[in-house]
């Protein structure tokens, strides 16, 4: 997670409302200064849940959650996910039909029983990588910073010659994403802002260099001891 305790002094200072995307954070926890941990979505005014498939808890389609403690947002995000309608057939605003189905919802009640051990097993696999990458030149494992507890959705890294090693994990059976290849400010729905290459070089740096290796609870050992011999094997060549 982001430095929590530090978006909300922000937030504080300058009157902002904060809306946590914690798509891909179900599970995780901040501490930071506080006393207790708190989970991820539930520190800012509103936070966002992705339950796509691939998701840490996922469905078998589509689906989402919107959580908050504000009640003029709570029935505001009732409102749109229902065609803007307040009442049946009578609509304030210009909605959605956004709602979570009773499949996918029965799906994400059962695997909430298991989510614990999937998270569990999610942490030893990335362990597992970084115990096997931790000495590669060229290659840069995630660092946990501040009070917290992670959750593994993916395992990124950041590696120098990313294109030509995908390329050969790719070679050699081993799936891998980037997330992502091109930062929102080079995208053609953002060019009205005016922004150009060279504007947010951090950016731009982790979109030519990041890799998503592969990381779920179904994952065996020996398919990460695999996949740790494949990266060794590239950075030797």
């Amino acid at each position: 997670m982001a430095d929590m305790d530090h978006i909300m002094e922000i937030s504080k200072k300058h009157s902002l409302s904060v809306l946590e995307d914690a798509a891909e954070a179900f599970g995780m926890k901040w501490k930071g200064k506080g006393d207790t941990y708190r989970h991820a979505g539930t520190i800012g005014d509103a936070g966002i849940f992705s339950f796509f498939p691939t998701k840490t808890l996922g469905a078998y389609g589509d689906g989402g959650m919107i959580i908050t403690n504000d009640d003029k947002l709570g029935e505001l995000s009732r409102i749109y996910r229902v065609h803007g309608a307040k009442t049946k057939y009578h609509y304030d605003y210009i909605g959605y039909n956004s709602r979570l189905d009773t499949m996918q919802a029965a799906i994400l009640n059962v695997k909430m029983k298991y989510i614990n051990n999937a998270i569990k097993r999610r942490e030893e696999i990335a362990n597992l990588y970084r115990e096997r990458l931790k000495d590669i030149e060229g290659l840069k494992l995630p660092v946990i910073k501040g009070d917290q507890i992670p959750v593994y959705y993916v395992f990124n890294v950041l590696c120098e010659k990313r294109d030509e090693l995908n390329e050969y994990l790719k070679k050699n059976g081993i799936g891998t994403s980037i997330y992502y290849p091109m930062p929102l400010h080079l995208q053609n729905c953002f060019s009205y802002l005016g922004y150009k290459k060279g504007d947010f070089p951090v950016s731009e740096r982790a979109c030519k260099e990041i890799l998503a290796l592969p990381i779920y609870p179904e994952l065996r050992d020996e398919e990460v001891e695999y996949v740790c011999e494949k990266i060794r094997e590239f950075y030797k060549k």
